[in-house]
């Protein structure tokens, strides 16, 4: 049974895992921040979709699939009540099968339905995931509040309390502000 990882289960973030490391691969689908609710937190979730998404493959006994749907919140057979759900998908490896590769019939935890998607991580690398989430991958982080500017859920942070886009568009007006009051200092007309 093969198993492809593109967050907390990659093999940076899950060294004890008792299944063997195949490759680096890709899949197709968009990467998401979500937020699982009070009791699980905030991590990756993929959703389908045509962008590419980076995650590691392993390779465990099918016994195995039990352990994480627990550790995922997959309840099989009830997506709506379930943090993510587990489908088969083709993945292509770029390293571990002897360069390109295209494999089907790999399983993956997609999100579900007891989920919100919070910001697309557009790279689709959970490593470019958005700087407010947390230094290391795995803080669970429980409360969450509304950007002070879009209403945007977010978790909960110091004043003001801004999404990772309207934070960019923050420190661009701040930029803009900058520059005008050096050129007013230098007596430009």
């Amino acid at each position: 049974m093969l198993v492809f990882g593109y967050g907390t289960l990659r093999q940076d973030y899950y060294p004890e895992s008792r299944m063997r490391f195949v490759g680096t691969a890709t899949m197709k689908g968009e990467l998401w921040v979500i937020d699982g609710g009070p009791t699980y937190g905030i991590w990756a979730g993929v959703a389908p979709g045509n962008d590419t998404v980076f995650g590691h493959v392993f390779e465990g006994p099918d016994h195995m699939l039990n352990a994480l749907d627990h550790r995922e919140r997959c309840r099989v057979g009830n997506r709506e009540g379930s943090v993510y759900y587990r489908e088969q998908v083709e993945v292509t490896f770029h390293e571990g099968l002897g360069g390109e590769t295209t494999v089907g019939d790999v399983w993956v935890y997609m999100m579900a339905g007891k989920c919100e998607p919070l910001e697309q991580v557009k790279s689709g690398n959970w490593d470019d995931r958005p700087a407010w989430l947390s230094a290391g991958s795995g803080q669970r982080i429980k409360t969450t509040t509304q950007c002070d500017l879009c209403e945007r859920k977010i978790p909960e942070v110091e004043a003001p309390a801004l999404c990772a886009r309207c934070e960019n568009t923050a420190r661009g007006h701040a930029e803009v502000t900058r520059a005008e009051q050096e050129w007013k200092k230098e007596g430009s007309p």
